[in-house]
């Protein structure tokens, strides 16, 4: 649900006119790390553990989700 603002915001970074301004990247750095935690590693981690809970949820909210973090990458980048 959330992967858009990951691959989004690296795909549009380098085409924006900030891309050469080092202060850019030390702003998207910790806000690329803490989305590459919860696209990759948090799922990865909950997959492993076979003690967690498999509650389901409804694919409106999912769809809302995509949509949010679509919107927020292309902001954000």
């Amino acid at each position: 649900m959330e992967s858009p603002t990951l691959w989004l915001t690296l795909l549009l970074f380098p085409f924006g006119q900030q891309f050469s301004n080092p202060k850019s990247f030390l702003l998207i750095s910790p806000y690329l790390i803490q989305y590459f935690n919860r696209t990759v590693l948090y799922p990865l981690r909950l997959s492993r553990n076979k003690n967690a809970p498999s509650n389901g949820f409804s694919v409106s909210i999912a769809l809302i989700t995509f949509g949010f973090s679509l919107l927020n990458a292309y902001l954000q980048a």
